[in-house]
């Protein structure tokens, strides 16, 4: 595993800003209320006649992927506790492939 560079593929799409990824971040890595491995920034956007709010998850420079989690096989916690899915963890080539299917998503690696 130490051999692949990991990273984080974020589709910022469907992010509902429920701030689950950040509150699971902060506990798995017992960081303070003040600190967080990842933030959610907001936007807002033209969609024809409509204004939509996006949200944008993106990893700090805290974010370590969860060493400890992923050391043993599990994905870090803001991917574990994402209830729409939008944030995946793996080899960082793989995601890239996912990314060029659809490129309104972020690619971190870390």
């Amino acid at each position: 595993m130490a051999s692949q560079q990991y990273a984080l593929l974020i589709d910022f799409e469907w992010c509902t800003g429920c701030y689950s990824c950040v509150i699971a971040g902060r506990n798995a890595n017992q960081l303070d209320l003040s600190r967080a491995c990842i933030t959610i920034g907001s936007g807002l956007r033209q969609d024809g006649g409509r204004v939509a709010l996006d949200f944008l998850p993106e990893p700090t420079s805290l974010c370590n992927l969860c060493g400890p989690r992923t050391r043993r096989g599990l994905d870090p916690a803001c991917v574990h506790h994402c209830p729409p899915r939008v944030i995946r963890y793996g080899p960082r080539p793989e995601l890239e492939e996912l990314q060029k299917q659809k490129p309104n998503q972020s690619l971190w690696p870390i």
